[in-house]
């Protein structure tokens, strides 16, 4: 997620606003700095949106989450592979509920394979962010790691400023 006017292959469109796409991705993951879970939405098999959460771990552009094969999402996700991620200030934290600072990821879905490297790597950072529940899901065989990337984000800072990141 590299911002500026350096990569031609990400654009922002904002309403009313004079924010950098340096600025703007610097809040954007501020915002998601500050959050230990996302709110996910899935299609399911006849085309009905459906929504949950998950915990998950931001790495290097992406964002992973461990999900158990039977949850809905996951079911979802091995038939559409479609994926939105909401990260969302909390209420308490919020000037006005109805602008709410939030940051709308469509993304591509990779699943990592089970005991690699890079699941290794992954699932000794949710163990150290996310405690000891981690110990003891990370060995059942019905969980699977997802790498998240985003295609498009919508940033929303407040009332009137509105942003459109591509990647």
């Amino acid at each position: 997620m590299q911002s500026g006017s350096s990569n031609s292959s990400q654009t922002t469109q904002n309403i009313n606003s004079r924010l950098t796409d340096g600025e703007v991705f610097k809040q954007m993951q501020q915002l998601i700095d500050q959050q230990a879970s996302v709110h996910i939405a899935t299609v399911n098999s006849s085309g009905q949106p459906e929504a949950s959460y998950a915990p998950f771990i931001a790495r290097e552009k992406s964002v992973y989450l461990y999900l158990s094969k039977l949850a809905v999402h996951s079911r979802n996700l091995q038939q559409n592979p479609k994926l939105s991620l909401l990260f969302i200030e909390p209420e308490g934290e919020s000037v006005d509920v109805f602008a709410r600072k939030r940051v709308t990821w469509k993304c591509e879905l990779e699943a990592i394979q089970r005991e690699s490297e890079l699941w290794q790597e992954i699932m000794d950072q949710f163990e150290m962010e996310h405690g000891k529940t981690v110990q003891l899901i990370r060995q059942l065989s019905d969980f699977t790691l997802y790498c998240c990337r985003p295609v498009k984000a919508n940033v929303v800072l407040g009332f009137a400023k509105a942003y459109t990141l591509r990647f």
